[in-house]
């Protein structure tokens, strides 16, 4: 293995074994023809490893994969894997299921015990009373205003992590033709969770203008706005994470439907609003949108991968043809 990338010269390792990679480094392999590669974190490009340094690399690679690994996203030729901290590229089609949502399972249940602290909570009190001294000198807009409020740690987490807005755009309503240009979280309940034409999940706010109101009548989002606004507002509702039972029937449901996609269908089909869904299922949703949006990542990113791929095997089956 080179300690250097061949194509922009950064150091790639400090040894020559796994254990020198840089762990933003990501590491390929390739079985079948008996290949790795080191994928520079800088330009991308694939370096080869010497004939004499890939044996020893591909069991332990192949190892980590089939036993300590969790796969985040694959193509029909590469499969994107999470093992030990590190990610590693398979070449080939491995016989593992995709799994992505767990992480944001994990994500909660890590949230869930920053909110119980005994830290959050003298924070909570303290930023409460900045907040009564920034209203008393005309500065609520910046501070937040807490009174008369249910669940004092609950609205100050809000207002640190998220502020007040959670979209800004322009959402026309079909009916009126009139334009939402804000949506504010305290709105966000009456958000309407709703199949579109083309049958993809989408969010609608009611129009209040429309007289009377019906599903129909909607300031509406695209789908790709639809899954930013629900990832923030389920975010801002969830703020207190979830205990590990909450978790566990959260899950439960996502199996039961299938899969993430087809959860998050099967509610759009219910068209009801936020305010309406119990706190398991505004859990699971929560976990299915980001699970969404991890994968529409990965898959640009598993494509990138897929195209320098074929180069570098391409350039890797001359070499070794040459050798």
């Amino acid at each position: 293995m080179d300690r250097y990338c061949l194509y922009c010269d950064r150091a790639l390792a400090g040894r020559q074994d796994l254990r020198g990679v840089r762990p933003n480094v990501r590491i390929a392999f390739d079985s079948k023809n008996e290949r790795v590669w080191t994928i520079c974190d800088r330009c991308h490009g694939w370096n080869l490893w010497w004939t004499d340094d890939r044996a020893h690399a591909l069991e332990t690679l192949e190892r980590r994969a089939r036993d300590r690994a969790r796969v985040l996203f694959e193509t029909d030729h590469v499969a994107l894997i999470e093992s030990e901290g590190r990610q590693l590229v398979r070449v080939g089609a491995p016989p593992s299921r995709e799994e992505a949502w767990w992480r944001y399972g994990r994500q909660l249940r890590r949230r869930r015990d920053h909110f119980t602290s005994s830290l959050t909570g003298v924070g909570a009190a303290t930023y409460t009373a900045v907040s009564t001294l920034g209203r008393s000198l005309g500065f609520e807009s910046v501070t937040g205003d807490f009174r008369g409020v249910t669940n004092r740690r609950v609205e100050v987490l809000r207002w640190r992590r998220f502020r007040g807005t959670a979209w800004c755009g322009r959402a026309p309503c079909p009916s009126c033709n009139s334009v939402l240009i804000r949506l504010f979280f305290f709105k966000s309940p009456d958000l309407v969770l709703a199949p579109d034409a083309d049958g993809l999940p989408m969010v609608g706010l009611p129009c209040s203008r429309c007289d009377p109101w019906t599903v129909e009548k909607t300031y509406g989002f695209s789908p790709q706005a639809s899954e930013w606004v629900l990832q923030r507002v389920l975010a801002w509702h969830n703020v207190g994470g979830a205990t590990q039972r909450e978790l566990d029937k959260a899950v439960r449901l996502i199996d039961g439907a299938g899969s993430a996609a087809e959860f998050v269908g099967t509610l759009a089909g219910r068209r009801q609003q936020l305010r309406q869904l119990p706190r398991i299922e505004r859990l699971a949703l929560e976990i299915c949108v980001n699970d969404g949006a991890e994968r529409h990542r990965l898959a640009a990113l598993a494509a990138d991968l897929e195209a320098g791929w074929r180069r570098a095997d391409e350039l890797a089956g001359i070499i070794d043809a040459e050798l």
